[in-house]
């Protein structure tokens, strides 16, 4: 899932063509967005790129710290002065909530960082299982702003 377009024609033939790789990480950024503010936390920028299959963000707090979601490799900051990428997951796990984590939770780690913590996973997680839709599903459902934890 590291090829944009191949993503956005895996999620328009999961959504029966009403949805794609745009409208799903516009939505996402969007609940991240509220998830921030309920924090009341400041994102100095904040887009959604699906030509690139990017969310590239900047927090009013840590400035320098280059922060961005992908689908293949879920949440990474780096931090000015240290080449290493630190990679943000729920746990240990490649799997589709550490990759696309819910986004109250990336809220929180959101916070965190604004506060100076700057821990993380050195490696990137590993590929996801290709036959799995789970992305898929999470990318639909936060996407299209549904709350995963609702009945219906």
């Amino acid at each position: 899932m590291t090829d944009p377009l191949a993503l956005d024609t895996q999620l328009r033939q999961h959504s029966r063509n009403t949805f794609g790789l745009d409208t799903a990480l516009s939505g996402y950024l969007e609940a991240i967005r509220r998830a921030t503010n309920v924090l009341e936390l400041e994102l100095t920028s904040a887009s959604a790129n699906h030509v690139d299959g990017r969310i590239e963000l900047t927090l009013r707090a840590a400035p320098n710290v280059n922060i961005e979601w992908t689908p293949h490799r879920g949440w990474v900051l780096v931090c000015p002065g240290d080449p290493q990428r630190y990679y943000y997951r729920v746990g240990s796990e490649a799997d589709a909530a550490s990759v696309m984590p819910d986004p109250e939770t990336v809220a929180s780690w959101l916070l965190l960082v604004s506060e100076g913590n700057r821990d993380g996973h050195h490696e990137s997680p590993e590929p996801l299982d290709p036959g799995d839709n789970a992305l898929l599903d999470r990318m639909y459902t936060f996407g299209s702003g549904r709350d995963p934890y609702t009945p219906g």
